[in-house]
């Protein structure tokens, strides 16, 4: 098999997994335990406030039928629906958290290379004071 072959052979995969990866996070969000109505409203809400908040988010409707809903409006109207947490659309929570969490990754990632690159080249110069000082931080 060429290596062209390959890539082009997991390059159709991507989709597929992507697709089977939303199943089971969209699946294991509405198993757990709890109530997302009741988190959202506070444990003073009447059960008439709770119904009318479950048919709002479409969370009085079976999970399959939730889970075509949802592809749904994303397809049909770019929204990734209504977040319990801020009560936004949540592409829009997406867009301003993006850039504090590329930051983070960027920070992260670079404080990773530089170790890795002062742990290898301490262990190919045979100096192991670098690595075992670093080992005992806490």
């Amino acid at each position: 098999m060429k290596f062209r072959d390959y890539v082009i052979k997991r390059a159709l995969q991507i989709p597929l997994a992507l697709f089977g990866l939303s199943i089971l996070i969209f699946y294991i969000t509405r198993v757990m335990p709890g109530d997302p109505v009741r988190l959202y409203l506070g444990l003073e809400a009447t059960e008439e406030q709770v119904e009318m908040y479950r048919k709002l988010f479409g969370l009085d409707k079976p999970i399959h039928i939730q889970y075509i809903e949802y592809w749904k409006n994303f397809f049909t109207k770019g929204t990734l629906g209504l977040s319990l947490y801020t009560g936004r659309d949540v592409a829009k929570d997406v867009a301003e958290y993006l850039p504090s969490t590329l930051e983070l990754v960027i920070v992260a990632m670079v404080f990773s290379v530089i170790m890795g690159v002062i742990l290898v080249s301490s262990k190919i110069l045979g100096c192991y004071i670098i690595p075992v000082s670093i080992s005992l931080l806490p």
